[in-house]
C-alpha cells in the first residue's frame, strides 16, 4: 500500500511539473521592452522574473544532479536550466563592448529564447 502512496506522489508531482513547463512556455513567449538598458541586463531581468513566478518550487532552477539521475544525459541531449543561463548572461555582460556578437552566449533574443526552450524540453 506505501508504494501506492509513491506512485500517487509522483504522479503529482509530474502534473505539477508539467503546468510549470506551460507557463514557462507561455512567459518565455512574451516580449519585453524596457528602454535604457543594455541587452544583457534586459536578459538578466526577463529570467529572473521567469524564475520567480513559473519555478517557485525550483525544478528548474539549477542543472539535474547527474549523481542522483545517473540516466538523465542520455535522455536530455541539450539540458539547460536557469542558473546556467544567468551564468551566461553574466558572462556577456563581462564582455568588452567591442566583442563580436558571435562571440557572446547571447547576441540576440532568438538565442536566449533557445535556451530556454531547452528548459521545459528536458
Amino acid at each position: 500500500m506505501g508504494e501506492l502512496y509513491q506512485v500517487r506522489d509522483i504522479f503529482a508531482i509530474l502534473k505539477e511539473r508539467e503546468g510549470l513547463k506551460a507557463e514557462i512556455a507561455r512567459c518565455s513567449n512574451s516580449i519585453f521592452q524596457i528602454l535604457g538598458q543594455p541587452f544583457s541586463r534586459l536578459c538578466e531581468d526577463f529570467v529572473s522574473h521567469l524564475m520567480r513566478k513559473v519555478d517557485r518550487p525550483g525544478y528548474f532552477t539549477h542543472p539535474v544532479p547527474v549523481d542522483l539521475f545517473p540516466d538523465y544525459p542520455a535522455i536530455a541531449k541539450y539540458p539547460m536550466d536557469f542558473s546556467t543561463i544567468l551564468k551566461q548572461i553574466a558572462a556577456d555582460r563581462k564582455a568588452s563592448p567591442l566583442t563580436p556578437p558571435e562571440s557572446l552566449f547571447y547576441p540576440s533574443l532568438s538565442h536566449l529564447y533557445a535556451d530556454l526552450r531547452l528548459i521545459p524540453d528536458n
